[in-house]
């Protein structure tokens, strides 16, 4: 059996706490979950009550296989599409589901499940052991780290920063932010609408007073995601930049796993520029700086696919992709280092909701006169034993 830490009801609540004040904070500084094209709302919504009622199983063969705190350690580094963002849904998108679940039960409509204390113990059990090696720092989050996460490690980052070009002109700078830019919409959109096919290491300090962020780029080309194959012809599958920034310009991670910096348009102050193919087993092949627009038309010719694929979904359907993507994406990268992606039913909904609950997100939620206002406390807590 895998190694567990000892956590009383009161230690376990004094983590939702944590997880309360987590959220919250980075809530204040996402964008509204809102889209013209797919219901965010309504599928992030959903999708938290099958994080709850089926990820604490799936974590569980997991550490069956690779124990959480060897399996964090592998993680670490380039290449495995793994983001600040899968850490952080660890606990917040299941605990989502379980104040979801517990509204719902209210009313009727599904009932809790009778295990609520063994889940969050484990979630919160699984987390501790997997994110300690990850991060690697002392710390369990970028929140209580002052915005900061470092899991590439030196060696890493001085392969990055001896192959970076440099941005000597405004035509190289035009060339990096246009690429730069256009992957992230295309991820954009082939995530629906979320950020979960890019993510930010750093910032990590480098010579004379400059530092690096790692932006790295998962799922580019055919995936896990059933409608990739509008990208069958994009030649990377994953890519990872090194963005050098001159002195002077701050940067800082969030666990959303965006970079906030002064000044805002951090981009026009790049130094030099680096891109890599991260390879199985760790190796980065540099990708020539000439090879970019022709990467670069590829995606643009893949998101005009995706977007014109997209447009023909129901709302239903948009709502079942989007679940699809938190749910499954966002254990992905664990389940496929592990090796037991292909033993999971990744079918939806869950039984446990599918005749009363899925319909009324299936549908479409009322708007909210509060918008997408985050409540404190955002989870229930548990009650003493005994």
């Amino acid at each position: 059996m895998p190694q567990t830490i000892p956590l009383d009801v009161g230690e376990l609540n004094r983590q939702v706490e944590f997880w309360d004040i987590l959220v919250s904070e980075n809530s204040k500084r996402r964008t509204g979950l809102t889209s013209g094209l797919i219901p965010v709302r309504e599928y992030t919504g959903y999708s938290g009550m099958e994080a709850w009622l089926r990820w604490p199983d799936i974590l569980a063969r997991c550490d069956e296989v690779i124990e959480a705190s060897e399996l964090g350690a592998k993680m670490r580094g380039p290449g495995t599409q793994t983001t600040n963002a899968h850490p952080f849904a660890l606990a917040c998108i299941p605990f989502g589901g379980w104040r979801a679940l517990e509204e719902f039960s209210k009313m009727g409509l599904a009932p809790q499940v009778d295990d609520v204390g063994d889940r969050v113990r484990f979630l919160i059990d699984y987390w501790i052991r997997w994110v300690e090696p990850w991060r690697d720092d002392g710390f369990r989050s970028c929140w209580d780290a002052a915005d900061t996460l470092r899991t590439c490690d030196p060696e890493v980052i001085d392969t990055l920063y001896e192959a970076a070009w440099p941005i000597t002109t405004d035509d190289d700078n035009r060339m990096a932010r246009r690429f730069v830019a256009g992957l992230q919409q295309y991820l954009f959109l082939l995530y629906l609408d979320t950020r979960l096919g890019t993510g930010d290491t750093g910032p990590y300090p480098l010579p004379n007073g400059r530092h690096m962020i790692v932006r790295e780029f998962s799922s580019l080309a055919e995936s896990w995601i059933p409608w990739s194959h509008v990208a069958a012809d994009v030649p990377y599958q994953n890519l990872v930049v090194g963005l050098v920034f001159r002195p002077g310009v701050h940067n800082r991670v969030s666990d959303l796993s965006s970079t906030f910096s002064v000044p805002a348009d951090n981009l026009a102050w790049l130094e030099a520029v680096s891109v890599f193919d991260p390879r199985p087993g760790g190796e980065l092949v540099p990708v020539d700086r000439q090879e970019l627009p022709d990467i670069l038309a590829a995606v643009k010719r893949a998101q005009a696919d995706a977007y014109r694929l997209m447009n023909t979904w129901s709302f239903e359907e948009k709502v079942r992709n989007g679940t699809h993507v938190y749910f499954r994406g966002l254990m992905w990268p664990f389940t496929s280092m592990v090796g037991i992606d292909h033993e999971i039913d990744w079918s939806l909904p869950h039984p446990h909701t599918a005749e009363t609950v899925w319909p009324i997100f299936a549908g479409g939620l009322p708007e909210s006169p509060d918008g997408d206002q985050v409540f404190f406390p955002m989870f229930p807590r548990l009650e003493a034993e005994g």
